[in-house]
């Protein structure tokens, strides 16, 4: 057993810190897995690509985690506020951070550093979720 978090449990006595032993299943970890799991299949299925490169699959995790963590869960700690309201305190915006869905084609604008020339100002992206800043900004994978 790894015994890293019994060091703290007589300092926190009014926190239930339930340790296992190596090799145990903690079905509450094994379930948010296995639900990131099927949003990911479910997302990956939608897309139109037959191959996805290891940073846009990285970028799918954090998409799906983000939303999780956007809704209030029934047997979370508020009914009322999400656990990323929670934790930020304050909302999200659907008109700010609403607008693009993981995967969509974009193009987005480039801001090059001597902007007289004729290069095009916009080039091809896929959208890869938002940043989480309060602005809705969204991060792109160049193609």
């Amino acid at each position: 057993m790894d015994g890293e978090f019994e060091k703290v449990k007589a300092e926190l006595p009014s926190i239930v810190c339930n340790t296992t032993a190596a090799k145990e299943h903690v079905a509450e970890a094994e379930r948010q897995i296995r639900t990131v799991k099927e949003r990911s299949r479910g997302i990956r299925a939608t897309l139109p690509f037959s191959s996805i490169p290891k940073r846009v699959k990285i970028e799918l995790i954090y998409f799906i985690v983000f939303w999780l963590n956007s809704f209030p869960v029934n047997s979370g700690i508020s009914r009322q506020f999400s656990p990323r309201e929670i934790i930020l305190r304050w909302q999200l915006d659907v008109k700010k951070h609403c607008r693009v869905m993981f995967g969509e084609y974009c193009e987005v604008h480039d801001e090059p550093d001597p902007s007289n020339t004729q290069e095009p100002r916009t080039h091809e992206a896929l959208a890869l979720g938002l940043t989480g800043n309060s602005q809705g900004t969204v991060k792109f994978f160049c193609l």
